[in-house]
């Protein structure tokens, strides 16, 4: 997914920046979560991870591990993935 980076943007990852305490790029990166109200945030940083819990509607987490299949069907389906449609689009 591609999300353009334009001035509401970056004034809303400045103010988590500001509230969390994250750098430019996560800040950023967590903006376009909400933005395209995604359920879930994917990441390995550990930043994100905890602030993951402070924001209502998305979930930050890790990565499942390649053999946990469980969870990433949960994911994907709550993520409407396993249908084949996109999960923002319908499409």
């Amino acid at each position: 997914m591609v999300i353009d980076a334009d001035e509401v943007l970056a004034r809303r990852a400045g103010e988590l920046a500001q509230e969390f305490q994250l750098r430019g790029a996560d800040a950023l990166i967590l903006a376009s979560a909400v933005r395209v109200r995604a359920p879930f945030l994917f990441t390995w940083d550990k930043g994100l991870t905890k602030v993951g819990s402070q924001m209502r509607g998305l979930t930050v987490c890790a990565p499942d591990s390649p053999d946990d299949k469980h969870q990433s069907s949960l994911a994907l389906r709550e993520m409407g993935g396993e249908s084949g449609e996109s999960p923002q689009t319908g499409e």
